[in-house]
């Protein structure tokens, strides 16, 4: 697998995706990708793990055959008691730190068709 390590930063988009994550190898937690970059993702989900957590996690994309597995950091939590984001439900925001190739570019090619279906 390559790695790639990401700005932070980057231009996100909002999507609905149905999210496994876990730690240890298991998938047993699940939430939703609300917004999703190249970089990484705002999981909504009540299960919050502290920054710096490596997970493992596992999405589909309409556009790939194949689910998306990689693991990924805990960047930040927004918890319902002292959230940073407010407006945005409880959940957490994670790097991808792992992400092949193939899955890198079935997300470039997901992004790309949402911002051109908004702008047409």
């Amino acid at each position: 697998m390559t790695r790639f390590f990401t700005p932070l930063r980057q231009s996100r988009l909002k999507t609905n995706a149905p999210v496994r994550f876990g730690h240890n190898e298991l998938l047993t937690q699940g939430g939703v990708a609300l917004d999703l970059s190249v970089g990484g993702m705002y999981l909504q989900t009540n299960t919050l793990y502290t920054p710096a957590t490596r997970l493992l996690i596992e999405f589909r994309l309409p556009s790939c055959h194949q689910p998306i597995r990689c693991r990924a950091r805990v960047a930040w939590c927004n918890r319902a008691e002292s959230a940073p984001k407010p407006s945005f439900p409880p959940g957490m925001g994670l790097q991808f730190i792992d992400l092949p190739t193939l899955h890198r570019e079935a997300i470039m090619i997901y992004l790309n068709e949402i911002e051109s279906a908004t702008y047409h």
